[in-house]
């Protein structure tokens, strides 16, 4: 959401910078207070901001009243604009603060997946602040790879990248080469990639919360042909502001010998996690486009029940 307000211009660039200026010298209390405000403000006066909240809300508060929906959405976007005052705050905060602000539950599933020697994919979502979450994993002692949307102009996104990254956190963007990855696990590095927005148009339609979506299946071509082990890890933003991270068991892949099939399951298997937790909190699930609409020739449909079905071969090559 907040992507439209600084991608494409120098103006963004610039109004990044300023806010970058300023924001850390507001105190933690107010800075929260202020953007979760905004945040509640921006879903109720923005038709463009809330509409695919609620479309997406529909789907995962299945039989819920469009008040309990509203009020998630609401709660939505708090929580976004609290990620995004954390984003410019926490950019100036030492590193060891930021590691008493994380709580990392899941360690020794970890470990077990690096003991394998190929590396690991960390797969989360648009959940909670997975930004943060990531900067925490790194300060354990791991060297971690982000996967970062590319916005532009490309001198913002630099700077981004700047301001995210450390000696133990890289930044690449989505459409960058691949081979920076594969060289990251062959180290037994650790990955983190999202598995809920289709950013470069190819991924396939699978079941989602019940219905037909198009989400990404990189994550899997590259555990399945590295050997990595894929963990499914999310975070929660918790009252205090402060955050508690879940890494999963490793994601028991197949190797059949059908490798589109076996990408598909796999897939199928990651979203089920993610089901479990956006289920749970759904108000944690910052997604801003409609997952829900999928592409046919030139025309955009939204599919909005569960009795449509798809073919099961790979939509892209």
């Amino acid at each position: 959401m907040l992507k439209r307000i600084f991608d494409q211009t120098l103006i963004g660039y610039w109004l990044h910078r300023t806010l970058g200026v300023i924001l850390p010298l507001v105190p933690p209390h107010l800075g929260y207070a202020f953007f979760g405000w905004l945040g509640a403000l921006f879903f109720d006066v923005s038709a463009e901001m809330r509409e695919p909240v609620r479309d997406n809300l529909r789907h995962v508060m299945r039989g819920a009243s469009q008040k309990e929906i509203d009020r998630a959405g609401r709660n939505m976007l708090r929580i976004h604009l609290k990620n995004f005052f954390d984003f410019f705050r926490l950019a100036h905060v030492p590193p060891d603060q930021i590691a008493k602000l994380v709580q990392v539950n899941g360690i020794d599933h970890l470990e077990k997946a690096r003991a394998r020697g190929k590396g690991v994919i960390l797969i989360s979502a648009h959940f909670g602040n997975h930004v943060v979450s990531g900067q925490a994993v790194s300060l354990c002692g791991y060297k971690v790879t982000a996967v970062a949307e590319h916005i532009k102009p490309e001198i913002l996104f630099k700077r981004v990248v700047a301001m995210r990254s450390t000696d133990r956190l890289s930044i690449i963007p989505v459409d960058g080469p691949l081979l920076a990855l594969v060289r990251a696990l062959r180290k037994n590095e650790l990955l983190a990639l999202t598995a809920d927005l289709d950013a470069t148009n190819s991924g396939i339609v699978v079941d989602f919360f019940g219905a037909p979506a198009k989400l990404p299946d990189g994550h899997v071509h590259l555990a399945l042909r590295t050997g990595a082990a894929l963990l499914p890890a999310f975070s929660l933003r918790l009252p205090d502001n402060t955050f508690v991270a879940y890494i999963e068991p490793a994601i028991g892949l197949q190797n059949t010998g059908n490798f589109q099939a076996d990408v598909r399951a796999g897939v199928e298997q990651v979203l089920r996690v993610a089901e479990k937790w956006i289920g749970q909190y759904p108000e944690q699930w910052e997604m801003f486009h409609r997952v829900w609409r999928l592409e046919v020739g030139n025309e955009k449909l939204e599919f909005l029940t569960s009795n449509i079905q798809f073919p099961t071969s790979r939509t892209h090559g």
